[in-house]
């Protein structure tokens, strides 16, 4: 009986180094999977996370770069197209004939109160060609501002027209300062008179440039106040989504 004790015991003794290295591999190879598992899959989360918090810092800095350049071609548009309209639509380019020379059509005034500024400011549009750089909402928003200061501008332009055609010389007139036209238009009537013209021939020449002083005036007036709603256009206000 003690010797087969013993030899049990024996036996005991060495299954149990054997029973503790298989744990212990058992262990390393637990703690192997767990680490492939679960610290390497989350290191690569986190690295992937660093690469795509650098990229979105990346994208939003090209984002700001594009949305500057994009508001500064916007600007400059905007300039080229209301400085366009403003000599387009009010007149600026319309010839002026040569002094001494007897215009036979629509003088000055007329030919510039003839302009359709609602027809030519949307005709400058198309020919901006910035303008096509725009995004639709911004392309909608100027059209929209475009009509309404065109309007209000059309509106100015026909009262002018009004006013220009109905212009007559102030009653009661001693003299061509009394009329408002200066020197110049004095030294005028001097050299008509000197080259014979009558009293009456005087006077109704004293008469018309009276007229034409009161009809460009009014046109001035005019023209000024359309250059300087066209100019509004520079402080426009545009979408949030695009400004």
């Amino acid at each position: 009986m003690p010797t087969e004790n013993k030899t049990s015991f024996e036996k005991f003794e060495r299954v149990i180094p054997l029973v503790s290295h298989i744990a212990q591999v058992i262990i390393m190879l637990l703690t192997a999977g767990g680490l492939y598992f679960t610290v390497i899959p989350l290191y690569q989360k986190a690295a992937v996370d660093e690469q795509v918090a650098k990229q979105q810092l990346r994208l939003e800095q090209l984002q700001r770069t594009v949305a500057t350049n994009y508001k500064k071609m916007r600007a400059e548009a905007i300039r080229q197209y209301v400085f366009l309209a403003g000599v387009d639509c009010t007149g600026l380019m319309t010839p002026i004939p040569p002094l001494g020379v007897r215009s036979t059509g629509a003088d000055l005034n007329d030919k510039i109160l003839a302009i359709n500024v609602s027809d030519c400011m949307h005709a400058d549009l198309t020919t901006a060609t910035l303008l096509t750089a725009l995004t639709p909402e911004d392309r909608e928003a100027l059209s929209v501002s475009v009509n309404n200061i065109a309007a209000d501008i059309d509106i100015a332009r026909l009262a002018a027209k009004v006013r220009n055609s109905a212009a007559k010389p102030p009653f009661n007139a001693a003299g061509p300062l009394d009329l408002g036209l200066g020197e110049f238009a004095e030294m005028q009537l001097a050299v008509i008179k000197k080259f014979g013209a009558t009293d009456n021939q005087v006077r109704a020449a004293r008469e018309q440039m009276s007229v034409n002083t009161q009809r460009n005036k009014m046109t001035v007036q005019y023209t000024t106040f359309a250059r300087s709603e066209i100019g509004k256009l520079n402080q426009l206000v545009w979408p949030k989504n695009t400004d």
